[in-house]
């Protein structure tokens, strides 16, 4: 019995300190696996891979067709030959232009008299004479005209004669060639009537006038 006793108590403290060595073998064991799941997490971290850029918007370019005007070939002979202008006679059935008649309030026959300029005139049928062109017109041809192989261009111009024989455009009724808008200013500028009188006095008339250019 007594040496029972002595062997339980050298058994005792190699029981003990196998115990303590178990627990350390453990908690290295825990520790361990603690530095592996974490380094695994820290790796996969850094060979994450950026989400790509999203792709630049894309600029929307708008078509322009460009129409183009036939081109003719013809060359006109000569270099900047004057062109010939015919005034045709004016014709009380062809050129009767009548002004219709307005009635106007106080407030409107007022607003109307402060403006410095009014296009009201007499018709041609009312004046005492029709007005005579006293003026020789000469202007340039347009040179891309003759390039086309036009030429002669017949054109409709709404005017007035005011009281001096002057000549005021009032309206291009009809012209086929934007190029020739510059030659019929000039024309306009260049053209004087005889004054138009209504009872033997001056006053203003308003007509269609239709002018030929001709390259000559």
């Amino acid at each position: 019995m007594h040496i029972v006793r002595n062997f339980q108590v050298l058994l005792a403290p190699l029981f003990a300190l196998g115990l303590i060595t178990l627990l350390i073998v453990l908690a290295d064991s825990v520790f361990d696996s603690k530095i592996d799941s974490h380094t695994e997490l820290t790796i996969r971290e850094v060979t994450l891979a950026a989400a790509p850029p999203p792709p630049p918007p894309q600029i929307q370019r708008s078509h322009v067709k460009q129409i183009q005007s036939p081109n003719l070939q013809l060359e006109a002979a000569g270099q900047g030959a004057q062109m010939q202008l015919s005034a045709k006679p004016l014709d009380l059935d062809i050129l009767k232009l009548k002004l219709p008649e307005v009635k106007l309030d106080n407030q409107q026959t007022s607003m109307l008299s402060s403006l410095d300029f009014s296009w009201q005139a007499f018709d041609l049928s009312e004046l005492d004479e029709l007005p005579r062109l006293l003026t020789k017109l000469s202007t340039q041809f347009p040179e891309s005209l003759k390039r086309r192989g036009i030429k002669k261009v017949d054109v409709q111009l709404s005017v007035m004669i005011d009281e001096t024989g002057a000549v005021l455009l009032k309206l291009i009724n009809h012209n086929p060639y934007p190029e020739l808008t510059q030659s019929i200013k000039k024309l306009v500028r260049q053209a004087r009537f005889s004054i138009p009188k209504k009872d033997g006095t001056a006053v203003r008339t308003t007509f269609n006038w239709p002018v030929e250019f001709a390259d000559v």
